[in-house]
């Protein structure tokens, strides 16, 4: 059983871009809730996930993603990040406060 893991970015403007990869194992949205900044948001370049952000940067824009939809799916993996490695990711850029070091 893989994941389906939807993402999205926001920007002040309520602009949205919505992102799905499928990751190898399992996952579940609490074993990432605990990690979320503020309880919503990540960064995806430190967890191993495409930044869906414009090239094109306005005054609008930031950093922040949001999870949309964690779920089990029977389709193949589209990402080399797994689900478990996933996890890890989250956890250790929550522990260094969403920074990158």
């Amino acid at each position: 059983m893989n994941t389906s893991f939807e993402y999205l970015y926001r920007d002040a403007a309520n602009y949205k871009v919505f992102e799905t990869v499928v990751l190898c194992g399992s996952l579940r949205i609490d074993d990432l809730t605990p990690f979320l900044h503020e309880d919503a948001f990540f960064l995806p370049t430190l967890v191993g996930l495409f930044d869906l952000q414009s090239s094109v940067k306005t005054e609008f824009d930031h950093g922040w993603h949001e999870v949309v939809e964690v779920k089990p799916t029977d389709g193949e993996a589209t990402m080399p990040v797994t689900a478990a490695e996933l996890a890890v990711a989250f956890r250790e850029a929550a522990e260094k406060h969403w920074r990158a070091v």
